[in-house]
């Protein structure tokens, strides 16, 4: 159940591009296809950090006043990558393993809108 086993949604990868990935409420991530979109941003132009923050907001217009949490990583296929997610307590780490070695990384708190 969730979004894990939903294209597009808890995870998608386009070598040409990059690869995003979810974790939180999967309905909420269903809703706005959130690993396509990240994915679809980035194709555009737009920097891993900067499309995940975009998508965030869909998640977060959507909410309806419902308390919600998602967090969304994004890797561009030339190495740049992201993290971030909609609540501060939740505390979202993610590891991080790259030619200097590997290390435990905050992510970003979606800005108030």
């Amino acid at each position: 159940m969730g979004d894990s086993p939903i294209i597009g949604a808890g995870l998608y990868v386009d070598g040409a591009v990059g690869a995003a990935t979810a974790t939180g409420v999967g309905e909420e991530v269903i809703r706005v296809c959130g690993s396509f979109a990240v994915v679809d941003l980035m194709r555009r132009g737009a920097e891993p950090l900067d499309a995940i923050a975009e998508v965030l907001g869909r998640v977060e217009a959507n909410r309806d006043g419902r308390d919600v949490d998602v967090s969304l990583l994004a890797l561009r296929n030339d190495g740049a990558w992201a993290g971030m997610t909609l609540r501060a307590e939740t505390n979202f780490q993610f590891a991080v393993v790259d030619s200097t070695g590997g290390r435990l990384m905050n992510g970003s708190v979606l800005p108030t809108r």
